[in-house]
């Protein structure tokens, strides 16, 4: 057999707060996938995927909030644990995530109750190490692939992103 490109969408929630304290993110994550598979139980897998990012800091003199758009970008190699002709075939899965957030929203009042918008345009890359596994399921010309992620997050990311993300997805592939 030769190599198999397929492309869909994954989507799910994060099991984590991604703000670590005081988060008020949304815990969707949706997004694009692609998938290059090698030899029939070898493949690597790109993803792009969104989620709303949101903290507040309530302080004895200042309380606000912060709120952006994280894009993560995963690359993974993906092991099968049965052949491409069966209908049912576990993975698992390591590799690489790159994140951004944007912030399109902070807000912060002093303890004089005053406080001002202003935009910030972007933190500094992250990259972080991802391990999952999951099963890809045959649904007709479909591949449903539920999945559990892991990423380790290296480094600091303003404001106060929690390290450890744990997200429970669902892929859809044609």
């Amino acid at each position: 057999m030769g190599q198999t490109i397929l492309g869909g969408i994954k989507g799910g929630a994060t099991l984590t707060d991604p703000a670590e304290r005081f988060d008020q993110s949304q815990r969707y994550a949706i997004g694009a996938v692609v998938e290059l598979g090698f030899t029939p139980r070898l493949a690597l897998e790109a993803n792009a995927i969104y989620s709303r990012f949101g903290s507040s800091y309530p302080l004895q003199s200042l309380s606000g909030r912060t709120r952006g758009n994280s894009w993560e970008f995963p690359l993974l190699g993906k092991y099968y644990f049965a052949g491409r002709g069966s209908a049912v075939r576990p993975f698992a899965s390591s590799g690489f995530a790159f994140r951004n957030i944007w912030f399109d929203d902070q807000d912060g009042r002093g303890s004089g109750g005053r406080g001002g918008n202003t935009r910030i345009s972007s933190t500094d890359p992250a990259v972080g190490a991802v391990v999952a596994g999951g099963v890809s399921l045959k649904a007709w010309r479909l591949q449903v692939a539920p999945e559990f992620r892991y990423t380790r997050w290296g480094g600091s990311n303003f404001p106060a992103t929690n390290l450890n993300e744990a997200q429970v997805l669902l892929g859809i592939q044609f």
